[in-house]
């Protein structure tokens, strides 16, 4: 709802009711009440000439970044998929990021979720490792073997805080490949 929906709504049944009167006495009489002055003149202007204070469907600003094409397309790039970056969406449809990021929240159910801990071994492989351990060290006894101190990280980067995020607009839709760290 917008800032004076209420005062306008009062302003067009005063209107409706006390249509005898001039735009001037209606003017004087709502900026006593506290009604800002530019918006009540445009609001006067609009009763007068059209007879209502509604916005005809379609007359706003024709949007040329966002289209409804583009939309689609930023919606088919993040829905049910890691990794995304909004600077760089941005740059690929040629707006700013924060629009790419206005545009997932207010034309779209995608919401960023946090991914999840997967546990790193199931029963069924818990119960399996022993004997297999056993049958490795049986293997390779007489082998020496190198242990650095390196640290590997896998494609998805999950280990660092920025990469442990996803796009989805339904959870129980979404990949268990997406949604598991």
């Amino acid at each position: 709802m917008a800032k004076h929906d209420e005062l306008k709504k009062t302003l067009y049944n005063f209107y409706a009711n006390n249509d005898h009167l001039t735009r001037r006495e209606i003017y004087d009489r709502f900026i006593n009440i506290g009604a800002p002055k530019r918006s009540l003149n445009r609001w006067l202007v609009k009763l007068f000439e059209k007879k209502t204070l509604n916005r005809k469907k379609g007359s706003g600003r024709i949007a040329k970044k966002a289209t409804p094409e583009v939309r689609k397309a930023i919606k088919r790039t993040f829905n049910h998929k890691a990794g995304r970056s909004q600077r760089k969406s941005g740059k690929f449809f040629s707006m700013h990021y924060t629009y790419v990021s206005k545009i997932l929240k207010k034309y779209s159910d995608i919401r960023v979720y946090k991914k999840y801990k997967k546990p790193k071994m199931t029963l069924l492989q818990r119960r399996q490792l022993r004997p297999k351990c056993k049958k490795i060290l049986e293997k390779y006894r007489g082998y020496n073997f190198i242990i650095d101190d390196e640290k590997y990280f896998t494609l998805s980067n999950t280990p660092i805080a920025g990469n442990d995020r996803f796009y989805s607009d339904n959870i129980q839709k979404t990949p268990e490949s997406v949604k598991n760290k």
